[in-house]
């Protein structure tokens, strides 16, 4: 029995460590963990608490033991490529998606065998790093000068000295005029040379142009099943592996092209009895709350993108990889590349490896994205009640007599509730597949 001493104190005193804690790429990072042991397995939980990407160091109270990745969203488990023993803790490099997580599993016994202890981006040291600076940021009003000042909340998102973020109310404190359409105005500079940009709501920022999520550098390592060391190029990017042994390996990717958007018109298909047309044509992609149609406006459901998108044979070359980008979803995503279905993608980055199924020349791309209920449930507020409600309009007062019968709406609504959950003028929620959507390439490039 310990008292008047904190518990802080009381470990200090100890010199016990703490059985977690961790080190942002970026200030403003947020994980959380729970531990747990099942037999003489260690097993952590973290979870990344922004809707954002995130790097950092994570360092565990746990020794000798090879540290596991073991990830809930596809299932898919391997060794930790980055890590490196201290002091009796073990220390991790995770990157995390928006709000992603991973199981950090110990179980194993870590042997003599060799592994990356650091990876070190040599293209950054040889050049020096592009240096960015967000000058000015507003978040506000299309329509008006009324919007948020975010400098700062900006200067905090950056990863080293890259800026990826999508352009939500949530990413900058609430919604800074209600009922807008808004958009993120930037002035920075990149060494010391202007620019501007200005990005809508719904969409991605993304400085400098080509900065890939949750990475240092253009590169990401794995560990083959062999044991060795396997570095992926997204870019031109040249690396060094520091290994546990001392030795030194040497990793340098040239001539990957730049990400390629995808542009021109998309044909968007609409299912029957939806208060949608049967297909509408989008010079560029928008999100449908942005249409002039009423029918697309206020549409829920599953509506249907179809492009077709020219692959040449250098994308699909030996080694390498292409990869579907489709940006910004609201808010499911169905893919399918020349008839062949890709899966569903339900959180981002909404992005998956369409090798195996693309071709060179010209390839059938079809996207059906599913949004949320709101939307239709507003519509239907523009028009008249077709039932009998409380005294302030949100509570079923009786069931009405069509709905009992069988029969549609007399009013021409398409849907119905026992409680009013919106007005005519609750703000729309961005819908379908707003993008950009980019193809990009990745290439396994060898170690020496």
């Amino acid at each position: 029995i310990v008292w008047g001493k904190s518990l802080a104190d009381i470990f200090a005193e100890q010199n016990l460590p703490p059985d977690f804690e961790f080190k942002g790429a970026s200030s403003g990072i947020s994980l959380s963990y729970i531990h747990r042991v099942a037999g003489e397995s260690d097993i952590y939980f973290i979870s990344n608490q922004r809707q954002q990407t995130d790097a950092a160091e994570c360092t565990f109270r746990v020794s000798g033991k090879v540290p596991e990745l073991w990830y809930p969203d596809t299932g898919m488990i391997e060794p930790a490529p980055v890590w490196s023993e201290s002091e009796g803790r073990t220390t991790v490099q995770l990157n995390f998606d928006p709000a992603g997580s991973v199981f950090v599993i110990f179980r194993s016994p870590a042997g003599h065998q060799d592994h990356i202890v650091a990876v070190k981006d040599m293209s950054a040291a040889e050049t020096g790093t592009s240096k960015l600076k967000i000058q000015h940021a507003v978040y506000a009003a299309i329509d008006s000068a009324h919007g948020r000042d975010v400098t700062t909340i900006l200067s905090r998102l950056m990863q080293n000295d890259k800026l990826i973020v999508q352009i939500e109310n949530d990413a900058f404190g609430g919604d800074p005029v209600m009922m807008h359409a808004k958009e993120l105005r930037v002035d920075y500079t990149i060494d010391r040379q202007p620019g501007h940009v200005t990005v809508p709501e719904g969409q991605t920022l993304t400085l400098p142009a080509g900065a890939k999520s949750g990475q240092s550098s253009f590169v990401e390592t794995s560990i083959a099943a062999d044991g060795l060391p396997v570095v992926k190029a997204w870019g031109n990017d040249s690396v060094e592996l520091h290994m546990a042994s001392g030795a030194i390996l040497h990793a340098t990717s040239m001539d990957i092209p730049a990400p390629q958007e995808v542009t021109g018109e998309w044909n968007l298909s609409f299912p029957p009895n939806w208060g949608a047309p049967p297909s509408v044509t989008l010079e560029n992609l928008i999100s449908w709350t942005d249409s002039p149609n009423e029918g697309v406006r206020y549409f829920s459901g599953t509506a249907t993108y179809e492009k077709e998108i020219q692959i040449s044979n250098g994308q699909l070359g030996v080694g390498r990889e292409l990869w579907l980008d489709l940006g910004t979803v609201k808010n499911l995503a169905e893919v399918s590349l020349n008839g062949k279905n890709l899966g569903v993608l339900w959180k981002p980055p909404f992005r998956l490896n369409i090798t195996a199924a693309a071709t060179p020349g010209a390839n059938n791309l079809i996207v059906k994205v599913t949004n949320l209920w709101p939307n239709r449930l507003i519509g239907d507020e523009q028009l008249p009640s077709d039932a009998d409600r409380s005294s302030d309009g949100r509570r079923l007062a009786a069931w009405p007599q069509w709905l009992l019968a069988g029969k549609p709406s007399p009013t021409g609504r398409l849907t119905f509730t026992t409680w009013r959950q919106y007005d005519p003028n609750s703000p729309l929620l961005a819908s379908g597949l707003i993008g950009p959507v980019t193809l990009q390439m990745a290439e396994k490039i060898p170690v020496k």
